[in-house]
């Protein structure tokens, strides 16, 4: 995954160009707060506030990309143990 920000300091020289940085999802996954994001597949990691519902292996979000994104094999266990502890506290 690439990511490009603008306005970063690089070391001790400030710049003003756009800074490349690539990270995997595995470790954007290691770094990202877990009570606010999770693993859904391969390719996913998804805003668990931007989920809109859960209808059998699709999460359809809300803002800001109104969206279907597919739960993968390996993580619908994970995404279904979330969901029941959220509905458990409603």
């Amino acid at each position: 995954m690439n990511f490009f920000l603008k306005n970063v300091s690089v070391s001790d020289k400030d710049t003003k160009n756009p800074q490349l940085f690539r990270i995997s999802l595995t470790e954007l996954e290691e770094i990202l707060p877990s009570q606010k994001f999770m693993r859904i597949s391969k390719n996913s990691i998804i805003n668990l506030n931007s989920i809109k519902s859960v209808k059998g292996e699709e999460i359809n979000t809300d803002y800001p990309l109104k969206k279907k994104v597919t739960i993968g094999d390996k993580w619908k266990a994970k995404v279904d143990a979330f969901i029941n502890r959220y509905k458990r506290k409603q």
